[in-house]
């Protein structure tokens, strides 16, 4: 005799199914937000760029080094929203994942880009957006190459050279987060299976 549905196993179905709505719904919101902010702050860093070289190019003379420098911080706030944002997404997905698609049958999407990512990790889980990273080292460089062409600024050599550190710094520190959660997530998937495994087992 086969197994039949209650009204429980329905209700139940039901609730699972729209949490998982819901919570496919979050990712998508998070992702769009996410690339609406950083398409407005690269759309504000060519503005930007564009009026710096524009004004100078007419005065006929180089650029600030520590005022091109400045719109380094533009790509690095894209580069570390991305970082941010994309391990919110896979902590939703991995709950998705071993809470709710192992409960509704034909739902195996998450399941699928989780046992990816853990089988094939350094090349699904790294993945620094590859613009902001070009933009980055295009504001350092540029900068470095004006101050030693120029050899002027508004501001001493110890401002723009701690400066130009600060941004190496943070740029390796972003670098370094999303190299070394790689495996942070790893382990967090073995927990969040053994926490929904044993909220199943307390019912």
């Amino acid at each position: 005799m086969g197994y039949r549905k209650t009204w429980k196993d329905e209700k139940k179905f039901q609730a699972q199914l729209e949490e998982y709505r819901q919570l496919k719904s979050e990712i998508l919101s998070i992702y769009q937000t996410t690339n609406t902010i950083r398409s407005i702050i690269i759309a504000a860093y060519g503005a930007i760029a564009t009026i710096i070289s524009t004004v100078y190019v007419f005065r006929q003379e180089w650029p600030d080094p520590v005022l091109v420098l400045s719109t380094v911080f533009l790509p690095l706030v894209v580069l570390l929203m991305r970082f941010f944002s994309t391990n919110t997404m896979v902590k939703i997905g991995m709950y998705i994942e071993f809470a709710l698609e192992r409960e509704l049958d034909g739902l195996n999407w998450e399941t699928y880009v989780g046992l990816r990512a853990r089988k094939e990790y350094r090349l699904i889980e790294f993945d620094p957006p590859l613009l902001p990273m070009v933009l980055i080292l295009f504001s350092v460089g540029s900068s470095i190459g004006i101050w030693f062409t120029a050899k002027k600024s508004i501001a001493p050599a110890l401002v723009f050279w701690g400066l130009i550190i600060f941004v190496g710094a943070i740029l390796f520190l972003s670098i370094f987060l999303g190299i070394s959660s790689i495996k942070k997530r790893a382990r967090l998937a073995k927990r969040v299976a053994k926490a929904v495994h044993a909220a199943k087992h307390k019912r």
